[in-house]
This record gives structure tokens, sequence and C-alpha cells, in this order.
């Protein structure tokens, strides 16, 4: 066998052992740190398995929070569902420690409703509690035990894996040093012998003969071709002529090999100079196609991020930094649930297992805006991608807003022409009691009855109130514009039966006719004027003036009333927002809605404890 072929069996072989142990001690090395972290979530299970113990006390005993046991369930849960089974053993043993939390959970659920609905003054529901509690005691205890049973099988697959490796690594050094004992015994002592006879002839040689025996038998590796070209060359050596043309010839044919040789180094150049240009070009398109990407995403108008599986941020747009007030490089890098603690509100384990099948997933959150700082609803759209997930974060305040107001909408457009004839009929009858009780002599029962009426004739108006609100905030804006008398439409509504303790004031110009629609202005005022009334329950000033600025209308309503305390000053003009006991908030939001309508502006001025007053400008 050759010398080269041996030697690069013997170099295989090592290496094969060599590639063996480290593929071992490198899968061990993963085993064991898999094993590790199972080891540190069961450690963590058994302490956990003995915290729900301690939280079921503590709310039972001293009324703690009950999102204490929620949330240690859901992290117990979570962090057992981690645990990638490798045998059947090990899922038996998830599969009851899951089993045993789902068990507890119900129990302390249990628990928890037959407390919250056992009246204080009963004992009937005690015995079934403390029943309760003893099983939810019991299981606990369960819990812990298969926990640490857990525990203690993932540290003897430890053990077992350690022992393993160990074994494989010592087996195969012996059997490896048992082969280079056996090749330096059968090849390398002959080699050694058979280079010294080899030198011992070439010295023979060098002093001058060249009819040396060659007595040694052949070997068919290195040695044997060396010892035959050492015999060649003595022969060579006998022969003292050489051919002149050979010679030439020899000359011509390394002249050919050099412009061969010459010509091929030009194309090789040739060749790299392509391949530069070639990575060149490949390398701007990839470039360019990531530019794209990245401005495709930032060209979105909602917030795009987007995560590796294990939910580490790795894009960040523009639209997320407006959304959550968080700049991209404070959270590129970093876990979504550290960055955005509000989304810990959502169990994310249903979309996830979508996800990791490739299924998209969608789901609402209601939280705090951290742009707006007011209550929003948000749209969660996550998608796979070949990295990991892809999140799209839509504010869809507005438009459930919106859906909403358009039911109310529909509603009253339905309810609105039944309710109305009713109330006429109401108010005719109205009209005609009042007018037969004027013809009765005045006494102590028909005072109570006018009473009475007056109440029933305010409550109607409130309810014609509530219908014209939601139809006027509903229904399309379509204004009639034609010339009205300021003057007439103030008396037709200053004055309508407003309680005796508010001083009003009215302040108009003579002859003051402008060009809007009659019954947009009339229900803006109407409006503004009832606020400004309502605003001062123990009475005051109500002053009302109207003028007339180059092409604008300039109409204010000041109350001396409670004023808008600051915090609320922002939502006046949302539609259903109301602190008032008896309203719907939709008073303000119909004003601005018809001074829209009206192509005007309204804007107000407000001192808390001293009064408010609106201005409206129209255009005419």
């Amino acid at each position: 066998m050759r010398l080269r072929t041996q030697f690069l069996i013997t170099l295989f072989v090592f290496a094969s052992v060599v590639a063996i142990i480290v593929s071992s001690v490198a899968a061990t090395h993963l085993r064991l740190g898999e094993l590790r972290q199972h080891q540190d979530i069961a450690s963590n299970a058994k302490i956990r398995a003995n915290s729900l113990g301690y939280i079921s006390i503590n709310y039972f005993l001293y009324q703690h929070n009950l999102s204490d046991w929620r949330a240690m369930v859901s992290v117990f849960y979570d962090d057992v569902c981690r645990l990638n089974s490798t045998s059947q053993e090990q899922q038996t043993l998830v599969e009851t420690v899951l089993l045993d939390l789902i068990v507890a959970n119900d129990t302390f659920n249990d628990a928890v409703t037959t407390l919250q609905h056992t009246p204080l003054n009963k004992s009937s529901g005690i015995p079934m509690f403390e029943e309760l509690w003893n099983k939810m005691a019991t299981q606990t205890q369960q819990l812990t035990f298969d926990a640490e049973r857990l525990s203690n099988w993932l540290d003897h697959q430890s053990n077992e894996v350690n022992l393993a490796n160990l074994t494989l690594i010592v087996v195969l050094i012996a059997l490896f040093g048992a082969y280079f004992f056996l090749i330096y015994g059968l090849v390398f002592r002959r080699t050694l012998n058979a280079i010294a006879i080899l030198r011992s002839k070439t010295k023979t040689i060098s002093q001058g003969n060249l009819n040396y025996p060659d007595s040694e038998k052949h070997r068919r590796d290195e040695i044997g071709e060396l010892s035959s070209d050492v015999a060649a060359m003595v022969r060579n050596l006998k022969q003292t002529t050489a051919s002149k043309e050979e010679l030439e010839k020899e000359v011509a044919e390394r002249k050919k090999a050099e412009q061969a040789l010459l010509e091929a180094k030009v194309k090789l150049q040739d060749y790299a100079a392509n391949l530069e240009k070639i990575v060149e070009e490949r390398t701007k398109k990839i470039l360019e196609s990531e530019q794209s990407y990245r401005e495709l995403y930032e060209s979105f108008g909602e917030a795009f991020v987007a995560m590796d599986w294990e939910l580490t941020v790795i894009h960040w747009n523009k639209a997320a930094e407006r959304v959550t007030r968080i700049k991209a490089e404070d959270a590129l890098g970093k876990k979504m649930f550290d960055i955005l603690p509000e989304m810990m509100s959502i169990d994310f384990t249903p979309y996830y297992e979508s996800l990791r099948n490739k299924q998209p997933a969608r789901f609402m959150m209601n939280t705090v805006s951290r742009e707006t700082g007011k209550d929003a609803i948000f749209e969660i759209s996550t998608y796979p991608s070949t990295q990991g997930i892809i999140i799209i974060i839509e504010d869809k305040t507005e438009e459930e807003q919106t859906k909403r107001l358009s039911a109310i909408g529909q509603t009253a457009g339905m309810v609105g022409h039944d309710i109305r004839n009713p109330l006429q009929a109401i108010t005719s009858d109205l009209y005609l009691i009042k007018e037969e009780l004027n013809e009765i002599p005045q006494c102590k029962q028909l005072q109570g009855v006018q009473e009475s009426l007056a109440t029933i004739e305010e409550n109607v108006f409130y309810i014609n109130k509530i219908v014209s609100d939601l139809q006027d905030y509903t229904r399309p804006l379509s204004p009639v514009f034609h010339e009205v008398n300021i003057n007439t439409l103030l008396s037709s509504v200053v004055g309508i039966n407003f309680p005796k303790n508010i001083e009003t004031t009215v302040s108009v110009p003579e002859n003051l006719i402008v060009k809007t629609d009659a019954s947009y202005l009339k229900r803006i005022l109407s409006n503004l004027v009832n606020n400004a009334v309502q605003a001062m329950p123990n009475g005051g000033k109500l002053d009302i003036q109207a003028t007339k600025k180059g092409n604008t209308l300039v109409i204010s309503v000041k109350d001396t009333g409670v004023g808008i305390p600051d915090e609320l000053r922002d939502k006046i003009f949302t539609p259903l927002f109301t602190t008032k006991s008896k309203g719907q908030g939709l008073g303000l939001a119909v004003v601005k809605r018809l001074v829209t309508g009206l192509k005007g502006k309204i804007s107000y001025q407000s001192q808390e404890g001293k009064g408010t007053t609106f201005i409206v400008e129209l255009p005419i």
C-alpha cells in the first residue's frame, strides 16, 4: 500500500474520531443545555406550585388580589408548556403536572365562586367552602409532588447523557490508540528500514559506483518508486549522447506551454474581473431589495412590528414610534412584552400556535392609547413570516365609535317617528286638559294636578329633545339657506320654561338679518342655552349676544355656572360623553356637527366655578 494512502487513511481515521468526539460533545452540550433549561423550568414549577398554596391562603384569609392567582397559574402553565418532551415518560409527567394545575385552578375558582355567592349571615355554604379548600390544598400538594418528580427525572436524564458521552469518548480514544500502535508496528517501522537501505545505495552511487547491484525486493509504494527512479537515473547516467533535435523539440514544446499558460492567465483575469462585476451587481440588487422592503414598511400608516419566534423586535417603523411613543433604537433587540407590557393582558398562546401553523391571527385590545392618553380600541393583526412574526397595530377607536353611532342613528330613525306620534298626542291632550282646568275654580287639589301636568310636559319636552339630538347627529346634513331674523329666532329660544332664579340678557342689533338655515341655528342655540341653564342649578346670569363682523355672524352664550373642569375640556364635544345624571351626551356633539354643517366654527372659554362662554362663528 502506498505511504500517501496509508497516511490519508490514518488522517481520515483520526479526523473521524475527532469529529465523532466533537459532535458527541456538542450534541451532549446542546442536550445538557436543553435539560438544564427544562430543569430550571421544572424547579420554577415546583416553587410556583408551593406559591399557589400561599396565594390561595392570602386571598381567602387576607383578601389579596385575585389576579395574583391567575397570573401565577398563567405563568406556571406557559412555563410547563415550553417543555419539549423527548420521551413518552417525560410527556406523561408534563401532562400530569398540567392536569394537576388545571384541576387545582378549577377547584380554586369553585371555592372563589362559593365564597362570593354565600351570604355572610348563612352558614350553609361554609362546609362546602371548607371541603373545596381542603381539596385544593391536597391538589396543590399533588401538583408540587408531580413537579418534583419531573425535576428529578430531568436530573436523572442529565446524568445519563453525561455518562453515555464520557463512555463514548473513552471507547473512541482507546480504539484510536490501538489503531495507531498497529499502524506503527506494521507500516512505519518497515518504511524506516527501507529508507535506510535506500540511503546506503545512494551513498554508494555518489562514490562513482554505477554498477551497484539492485538486489532489494520491489515494493509497491513510494519507497519502491524512489528506488526504481534511482535505478533509472543510473541507467541514464550511463548514456552519454543526447539528440539536438529532441532538445530543440523540448524547447519548442516548453514555449508552446508557456504561451498556453499566458492565454489561460489572461482568460482567468477576465473571468475574475467579470466575477467581481457580477458580485457587485448582485450585492447592489440585494441592498436595493432590502431598501425597498424598508421603504415599504416605513410607508405604512399603521404600526408595523416584526419579531423573531422568541418575540425579539427586529423591525419597528415610524408609525410604531408614533403610536407607542417609543423610538426604534429603544425597541430593536428587546422583547415585545418588555417594550409593551400592556400586551401581557392578552393570552397570546392560541394566536402563537396559529402562527406556528402558518395561519394569521387577529384580535381586539382595549387599552389607554400612548399617543393620545385616552381609552382606545386597537386591532392587532399577526402574520407568520420566514423570520418569525409580523404585527400590524391599527387604532380602531374612531371606527368602532362610528359603528356605534351608526347603529344608534339607525335605531333613532326607526323609532323617532313611532315616538313622536304618541308625544304629539300627549302634548295635545295636555293642552286640552290645561284649558279645561283653567275653567275650574282654584283649589289645593287643582294646584297639585297643575304641577303634575307641568312635570309631564317637561318630561315630554325632554323625550322630544333626546329624539331630536339622535336624529340631528346621525342624519345627513343638507342645510337650506334663506334670510333669518336673529331677533325673532332668539325670541323663540330664550325664556321657554326658564327657572325664575336665572337672569337673562339678550343683546342683538335691530333688524339683524342673515342668510343661514333657521332650523340648524335654532337647534344650535337651543342646545347651548339648555346647557347654560343646566350649568346654573342654583341660579345665575345668562347673557346672549349676536353681532355681525364683516361676513361673519358671531353669537356668544355666556353663563355664570359651574364651569368646565380642565380634565374634561378635550371631551365635551365627544358623542355620548356626559357627566350629568340626566342626559345622553349628544347636546354639544350635535351643536358642533350643525356648526360644521353651516361651514362655521365653535369655541369656548371656561373657568371652573365662574362660568363658560360658547362662541359660534358662521359665514353669512
